[in-house]
């Protein structure tokens, strides 16, 4: 009993991940709003799904940030063409311009295979810019508006626990479509796994031991 108490402490203690808030984007009709709060000391991570048309975020900010946004998505055989386009309202006309865009097609797509989630993503060049107070709109888009993506606002962030960060691995893999079997390709499921493996041997070990010391 001791070793699994060992290994219940262990999982409440160890925490590489760290948090963010975790939010499954839900879009109804095209050119629908998501208002979002972002915050430069509070990292966010939007997981969406474009179905034949863009997605439009809004958001306000009160005070001069600077705030970094990057698009990633699960590694296929070609990058989807994930696009960003950030437009600040006007302060007289009701208009908007452009603050910045960055084309798929112009991003130097990275493949980094994610040990923790037990996928492979392709992430996109962090955009970083300072923006001053007003509202704001982030669009994310594809030539055909078709796919799943995941996007990272802010940069801060803390340690997250051992049972939040499974699942956020979960609602993760859900997403880009994976059943809960794909869990056990998760480095928070595998290694707890292959512990709790080993410790049964240790404990039929030392059991078996002891029986053939008894009759002997």
């Amino acid at each position: 009993m001791k070793y699994f108490t060992s290994l219940f402490l262990w999982l409440c203690l160890v925490a590489p991940a760290m948090a963010y808030q975790l939010t499954v984007t839900e879009v109804d009709e095209p050119y629908e709003i998501v208002p979002i709060a972002v915050d430069e000391f509070n990292k966010q991570v939007q997981l969406g799904t474009l179905n034949n048309f863009p997605v439009m975020y809004e958001f306000v900010i009160d005070s001069t940030t600077e705030l970094s946004f990057q698009l990633s998505e699960v590694a296929r055989i070609e990058p989807t063409g994930f696009s960003l386009m950030l437009v600040r309202q006007n302060d007289d006309d009701g208009g908007v311009t452009e603050v910045v865009r960055q084309p798929g097609n112009e991003n130097a797509w990275t493949r980094l295979k994610d040990s923790v989630y037990g996928l492979t993503f392709l992430e996109g060049e962090k955009l970083v810019q300072e923006l001053t107070p007003g509202m704001y709109r982030l669009e994310v888009s594809t030539p055909v508006n078709i796919g799943s993506y995941r996007l990272t606002i802010g940069s801060e962030s803390d340690p997250l626990g051992y049972f939040a960060t499974v699942g956020q691995v979960r609602t993760t893999q859900a997403h880009f479509g994976y059943s809960i079997v794909r869990m056990l390709m998760s480095s928070y499921v595998y290694y707890p796994l292959g512990i709790i493996f080993l410790l049964l041997i240790i404990h039929r070990t030392w059991k078996y031991r002891n029986v053939i010391k008894y009759d002997s």
